[in-house]
């Protein structure tokens, strides 16, 4: 074998390692139709704890979670809305955690229909400061990630926001397999 071919395997290897691509994913049919890079994706085996409007505080699961004012399964997150905010605070933790601090998002795209929510966004630093990938990622998987651009599912259950995936920089519409969410919210 080459030492071209060599080196494109030992990077295969590397993204599939730093990916998080494994079989729960790969079984759920979240693979990539064209066996490209997604970026780092993240399945959230149940669903997580929400604090309200405070990052920096612990995740603690509630008994029940009650009905947030104004937060439903069908109202629009226009800006400025608890509904808006209720699904972005569900969606900070698991990316505070990958990017080692506090961020706030850039919000692309954000749509709720029937109890389920899609958000493309991309996350900075409070007050705008920019995260460089690198300090996050290995480098031979920023090459081929699309920027930090996030992309979240969620769901509403137990009047709250809940994440069931994300990913990170992904070069493909990854949560085209995830079960669930309508095609009218998510395009597929």
């Amino acid at each position: 074998m080459s030492r071209a071919g060599r080196r494109l395997i030992l990077l295969a290897a590397l993204l599939a390692s730093a990916c998080n691509v494994g079989p729960s994913r790969q079984a759920a049919g979240n693979g990539s139709q064209d066996g490209g890079a997604k970026g780092i994706l993240n399945t959230v085996a149940a669903p997580e704890p929400t604090t309200s409007g405070n990052a920096a505080a612990p995740a603690q699961a509630p008994a029940a979670a009650p009905a947030q004012s104004g937060v439903s399964a069908t109202g629009q997150p226009v800006p400025g809305s608890a509904q808006r905010a209720a699904i972005m605070d569900a969606l900070r933790p698991a990316i505070e955690r990958k990017l080692a601090g506090p961020v706030e998002f850039v919000i692309q795209r954000i749509a709720v229909r029937d109890g389920w929510a899609l958000v493309i966004a991309d996350p900075q630093r409070p007050g705008g400061g920019k995260i460089n990938p690198r300090r996050h990622f290995p480098n031979e998987v920023v090459g081929f990630m699309d920027g930090l651009t996030v992309n979240g599912i969620l769901r509403f259950s137990g009047g709250g926001w809940t994440l069931v995936d994300h990913a990170i920089g992904p070069t493909d519409v990854w949560y085209c397999g995830v079960e669930g969410p309508p095609s009218s919210l998510t395009g597929c």
